[in-house]
C-alpha cells in the first residue's frame, strides 16, 4: 500500500546504535513531495495494519484494537527531528512531473522509430505523435515495494573500522 502513496520519493528504515539512546533505535528517513500535512494524511490512508507492520514494534507505539492509523501517525510525528542537510537530485520536480517526462520520452522514442521505418507519410506520423503527446499519461501504479531483504545484504556496521583496514566499502 505504501507504494501507492504518490508523495513518497524514497523511504528507509534502519536501526542504529547511539550513545544518546539506550540500546538500539529505529530510524525512518523519507523524502516526499508536498506538505507535511498531506504526507501524514497519506500515511493515515495507508491504514493502521500497514503502519503497525513497522512502527508497531517500536517502544511507545500505540497498539490494540481501538488504535487508529491517526494514533500511529501522531506517534511517528512526535519522533520527528530537524534535518540538517538533504541532497535531492531533482528538487524542483514532483513525482508526477517525472512520470510525465518518462511518458513523453517513451512517446518520442516510438515516434523516432516510426520515422526511421521510412514507410507511410511523415505528416501522418507527426499528427499521430502530437495526438499522443496531447494525451495525458495514465498514472501507473508504482512497482516500488518495501524491500526487507536488504537487511540480509552486505552492510557495514562500522564503516570507519572497515576503511581503516585499507578496504574501500563496496556493494554486494
Amino acid at each position: 500500500m505504501t507504494a501507492k502513496l504518490g508523495l513518497i520519493r524514497t523511504a528507509r528504515w534502519f536501526v542504529i546504535k547511539t550513545p544518546y539512546f539506550e540500546g538500539y533505535t529505529l530510524v525512518f528517513i523519507s523524502q516526499f513531495d508536498g506538505t507535511v500535512e498531506k504526507y501524514f494524511d497519506d500515511f493515515v490512508l495507508n491504514g493502521k495494519e500497514n503502519l503497525q507492520a513497522i512502527w508497531g514494534n517500536c517502544v511507545g507505539c500505540p497498539t490494540g484494537p481501538d488504535v487508529t492509523a491517526r494514533d500511529v501517525v501522531e506517534y511517528i510525528a512526535r519522533g520527528q527531528v530537524k534535518t540538517l542537510a538533504c541532497y535531492d537530485v531533482a528538487p524542483t520536480l514532483s513525482i508526477s512531473q517525472i512520470y510525465k517526462a518518462a511518458d513523453w520520452y517513451e512517446k518520442t522514442q516510438k515516434f523516432q522509430r516510426a520515422v526511421a521505418k521510412d514507410d507511410g507519410k511523415l505528416e501522418d506520423k507527426v499528427d499521430t505523435f502530437l495526438k499522443e503527446l496531447a494525451t495525458p499519461y495514465l498514472p501507473w501504479p508504482s512497482d516500488a515495494a518495501i524491500d526487507t531483504d536488504v537487511a540480509r545484504e552486505v552492510q557495514y556496521e562500522d564503516v570507519a573500522e572497515h576503511i581503516s583496514n585499507g578496504k574501500a566499502p563496496h556493494a554486494a
